[in-house]
C-alpha cells in the first residue's frame, strides 16, 4: 500500500471514532495505556513498582490472577484537560490517560500473598509480596509401587 493511502487510512480511522482528545488533527490513539513497571526480586520478597503519575489512589485496582501466576493492576488516570474552559491546539500528546490495564507475570516461586502490601507515594505505587517461607510450605510426597501385569 503506497504511503498515501496509509496517512489517508488513519485520518479516516481517527474520524470514524468520537474522541475527547483535544485539538486537531488527531491521530488515532489507543483506548487505554499501560504503565511502566519494575519487578525486582529479593531473597525475601518481589517487589513490583508502577509509576501512576496523575491516577488517584482509589482509583487502583490489584487483583491476583493465580491460574496465570500474576497480579493485574487496573484504573484510570483522569483527563484534567476536558474539564479546562479553555480549548488548545495539539502539537504533542504524550501523556496517556483513562483507563489503563497491566498484568504482571511473576517469577516462579511460592508466595504468600495473605501477606502482600502495597503503597503509594509519589506516583509510585509499590507492591511487596513475601516468598512462602520453606516452614510454612507443605511437601506431599506420595509412594506408588508398580506391579507387573
Amino acid at each position: 500500500m503506497p504511503r498515501r493511502e496509509v496517512d489517508e487510512w488513519i485520518l479516516e480511522l481517527d474520524t470514524s471514532f468520537s474522541s475527547r482528545e483535544v485539538g486537531l488533527p488527531k491521530i488515532a490513539r489507543q483506548r487505554g495505556w499501560m504503565p511502566h513497571i519494575d519487578l525486582l526480586e529479593a531473597p525475601t520478597h518481589l517487589l513490583i513498582r508502577a509509576e501512576l503519575a496523575g491516577v488517584v489512589a482509589n482509583q487502583i485496582h490489584l487483583t491476583l490472577n493465580q491460574s496465570r501466576h500474576s497480579l493485574v493492576l487496573r484504573g484510570e488516570r483522569p483527563d484534567d484537560l476536558s474539564s479546562r474552559p479553555e480549548r488548545y491546539q495539539a502539537h504533542l500528546l504524550e501523556i496517556d490517560e483513562g483507563a489503563f490495564f497491566r498484568e504482571v507475570v511473576l517469577p516462579q516461586g511460592s508466595y504468600n500473598f495473605k501477606q502482600m502490601s502495597a503503597g503509594f507515594k509519589n506516583g509510585i505505587l509499590t507492591i511487596i509480596i513475601p516468598k512462602q517461607d520453606q516452614d510454612d510450605m507443605v511437601l506431599v510426597v506420595e509412594q506408588i509401587t508398580l506391579k507387573r501385569l
